[in-house]
C-alpha cells in the first residue's frame, strides 16, 4: 500500500506541472436518463456522456498561441470509452484561428446545430440532414476570422486523400464549407454553404456529390430566447445516408426557451422532408417540451418528444427524466 501511494505521489508530481505548463483543462459532461419509449420497456440510458481535454500552449510568438482539443464519448453503462467526438490542433491570434483534425464544418457549427438546446439525444431525430459530411469530419482544416463587432467569417476544407489506383481522378479538396455569422446585442444571424465530392471515376461520376446550405436566426429578450433554422440538402448521387438516393431534403426548426432563475422551460417544433427523385416523398414532424433545473454544475431535466410518421416510422414517442453533471 505504501509503495502504491508513493508511486501515485511521484506520478502526480510529474504530470500536474506538465499539464499546468500546457494550460490544459480536463472537462466533461456525465449524463444519464430514465427513458420510456412507445412499445419498449423502461430503460436507464447513457445520454451522450463525454470527456475531453482542451487548452493552449506557448509557441514563443508574440501574437500566436497553440491550441488543441480532444473529446471522446463515454458510455457510463459500459464503463468504457465510446466513439471519438473531436480531436484537433492549431493556432490562434488576433489574425484568427486555424485548426486541423476531426471537427465541424461551418455549416454544422453555425446553422445545423443551432436551436438544438435540449439535453437529451432524443432531440437529434430531426437534425440529420446536413450532418454526415459536415459534423465531426476528419481530415478537415478550418479557419475562423477574428470577430469584428460581432461578425465572423469561417471556412473549412476536407483533404481525404482518395485512392487513385482504381481509376479515380484526383480531387485535391474533397469537401468545403463557407459560413458567416453575426452574434452580438442579443441577436444571432448565420448563413452557410457546404459541398462534398469524392470518388470520381474515369467516366466522371462521383460516389458522393452533394450541396448543403442553411440559415439560422435568433434573438433574446430578458429571459426569453427564440431560435429558428432552415437547412437544405441536394444529393446528386445518393451518397448521403439520409436521403439514400438521388434527391433533396429540407429541415425547419423553431425553438423557444424561457429562464426563471435556475429553471429553464423549453419548447420546439421541427419538420423534416425527404424527397427522393425516384421514390415516395417522406415527411416527419418532431414536437418537444422540456424543463430543466440547474444545481450548480449539475442539472436535472424532464423532456417529452413526439415524432409523427412516416419519416420517423422507427421512432417512438419518448418521455424521459435525466440527470447531468458537468466539470
Amino acid at each position: 500500500m505504501k509503495k502504491s501511494l508513493l508511486c501515485m505521489a511521484i506520478a502526480s508530481s510529474l504530470i500536474v506541472p506538465a499539464v499546468a505548463m500546457a494550460d490544459a483543462t480536463l472537462y466533461g459532461s456525465f449524463r444519464m436518463a430514465m427513458v420510456k419509449e412507445d412499445n419498449k420497456s423502461m430503460s436507464l440510458d447513457d445520454d451522450a456522456t463525454r470527456i475531453g481535454v482542451r487548452g493552449t500552449v506557448d509557441l514563443g510568438l508574440e501574437d500566436t498561441k497553440g491550441v488543441f482539443r480532444w473529446e471522446q464519448a463515454l458510455d457510463v453503462n459500459k464503463g468504457a470509452l465510446d466513439s471519438g467526438r473531436y480531436a484537433w490542433l492549431g493556432a490562434t491570434g488576433s489574425w484568427g484561428t486555424v485548426t486541423g483534425g476531426k471537427q465541424d464544418a461551418p455549416i454544422q457549427a453555425l446553422v445545423t446545430s443551432y436551436a438544438d438546446d435540449f439535453n437529451s439525444g432524443a432531440q437529434g431525430g430531426h437534425s440529420q440532414v446536413a450532418r454526415q459530411f459536415n459534423r465531426r469530419q476528419g481530415n478537415t482544416l478550418v479557419y475562423a476570422s477574428p470577430k469584428m463587432n460581432g461578425l465572423q467569417a469561417s471556412a473549412s476544407a476536407v483533404f481525404a486523400g482518395d485512392d487513385l489506383s482504381s481509376g479515380n481522378k484526383d480531387r485535391m479538396v474533397d469537401g468545403y464549407s463557407l459560413g458567416l455569422a453575426y452574434d452580438a446585442n442579443n441577436l444571432y444571424f448565420a448563413g452557410a454553404f457546404g459541398n462534398a465530392k469524392s470518388g470520381k471515376n474515369a467516366v466522371g461520376n462521383y460516389g458522393i456529390d452533394q450541396n448543403t446550405w442553411g440559415l439560422a436566426a435568433g434573438f433574446k429578450v430578458s429571459g426569453l430566447t427564440l431560435k429558428a433554422k432552415y437547412v437544405h440538402l441536394d444529393d446528386k448521387t445518393g451518397g448521403s445516408s439520409f436521403v439514400r438516393t438521388q434527391g433533396e431534403a429540407n429541415e425547419y426548426v423553431i425553438g423557444a426557451s424561457y429562464v426563471i432563475d435556475n429553471t429553464t422551460l423549453m419548447a420546439e417544433f421541427g419538420q423534416t422532408e425527404r424527397k427522393p427523385d425516384n421514390a415516395v416523398d417522406l415527411k416527419g414532424r418532431h414536437y418537444a417540451l422540456g424543463v430543466q433545473q440547474r444545481m450548480g454544475r449539475g442539472r436535472v431535466y424532464a423532456e417529452y418528444h413526439d415524432y409523427t410518421k412516416a419519416l420517423y416510422a422507427s421512432r417512438g414517442d419518448k418521455f424521459l427524466v435525466g440527470y447531468r453533471v458537468d466539470f
